[in-house]
């Protein structure tokens, strides 16, 4: 198997069976290379979201395998691989709304055991994060008070936490306004390239679709090059 790849996918096969069988993805390979930046793009209801929920080992596919730099990702390695290899973005924050910016940013540290006091190594590393997506003015502030496109940047500083290989996005920007869609965008690739992570996000965004490097569209569960993107 070759280890050249962060992510390879194998013959990615998802079925439904009620009320009626249903193959939403059919055999689907694909291979995410260091620092790579893919968008995976389709009508709605094509499989997108299920397809990178498997490759984020948060859902189960019928069939198919999944390799983390050429090793078989097995049911007792998702937890490390979840909470130190990869990083998430989804279109709604998922934020605890009551904790400060930084208490969210944390947490990710905390759920991997890493000492989070003040001056630790995690707490250095959630400032300069909360920075990088320019909210530095913004650290202690309780997450409800933060403005929708805020709660996103701040969800991107959470998936860089623990320095992870791999950033997966569901439609990071599907629920923003056009300027706060172009920040968002703009600060998620921008930190993709900063600090090396290889990046797939799914995706309706036209813009978003021109800024990646690989272009990819489901289209009745099976996934092709988008050549219209």
């Amino acid at each position: 198997m070759n280890k050249n790849f962060v992510l390879k996918a194998e013959k990615i096969t998802k079925e439904f069976y009620h009320p009626e069988k249903i193959a939403v993805l059919k055999e689907i390979s694909l291979e995410i290379k260091p620092n790579e930046s893919v968008a995976i793009t389709g009508v709605s209801g094509s499989g997108k979201s299920t397809l990178l929920q498997i490759l984020a080992t948060l859902e189960e596919s019928t069939s198919g395998s999944i390799y983390f730099y050429g090793n078989l990702i097995r049911p007792s390695m998702i937890s490390e691989i979840r909470n130190k290899k990869f990083g998430f973005v989804f279109q709604s924050s998922n934020l605890l709304e009551e904790e400060s910016l930084l208490e969210n940013v944390l947490l990710k540290a905390k759920i991997a055991r890493r000492p989070t006091f003040k001056g630790s190594q995690a707490y250095e590393e959630a400032l300069a994060l909360i920075n990088q997506v320019g909210l530095s003015h913004r650290v202690k502030f309780p997450v409800k008070y933060l403005s929708g496109g805020e709660k996103q940047r701040a969800a991107i500083a959470r998936a860089f936490m623990n320095n992870p290989d791999l950033i997966l996005a569901d439609e990071p920007t599907g629920n923003l306004d056009k300027y706060s869609k172009e920040q968002v965008e703009t600060i998620l690739l921008t930190s993709c390239q900063k600090f090396n992570k290889s990046l797939i996000v799914v995706t309706h965004d036209n813009n978003f679709l021109k800024l990646v490097e690989t272009k990819l569209q489901l289209e009745k569960g099976i996934l092709l090059p988008c050549n219209s993107c």
